[in-house]
């Protein structure tokens, strides 16, 4: 029998914190999933307007354009990005950035601070298991 190998799921990561991206990165990458990164915002909204990732995670502030700047383009766009849910990290207040966030299309906000790297994982795992 042949065992059937499945496409890993793709996530695009965008935050200006190199060291965290690149180790988030690591960490998922070990999990199974697919990762591309962008250091800004400017760079991760060419890379999300491409398509195809199963979730996207925005840094809230960024260089050239915040994550929400980001959200607003992505939803902006004709035609819109195939793209999974939209997922935001930052350190500021996260329930003011949650609100503004769901009310762009957000799926949730992950708090930077209070997440290491394993937990990292678990929140996008819980993030993408609540769309299928």
């Amino acid at each position: 029998m042949i065992a059937s190998r499945m496409t890993p799921k793709k996530i695009l990561l965008v935050d200006d914190d190199r060291d965290l991206v690149d180790l988030w990165k690591r960490f998922l990458v070990e999990a199974g999933y697919e990762v591309d990164i962008a250091y800004d915002g400017r760079e991760g909204l060419g890379l999300a307007l491409k398509g195809g990732y199963a979730l996207v995670v925005l840094d809230a502030m960024m260089p050239r354009m915040d994550g929400l700047g980001v959200l607003e383009q992505m939803n902006s766009a004709d035609p819109r990005p195939n793209n999974g849910p939209v997922v935001m990290i930052s350190n500021l207040d996260r329930d003011s950035l949650s609100a503004k966030a769901v009310k762009l299309g957000a799926l949730g906000c992950i708090t930077k601070s209070n997440t290491n790297p394993a937990a990292f994982v678990s929140e996008v795992k819980k993030f993408l298991t609540q769309v299928g």
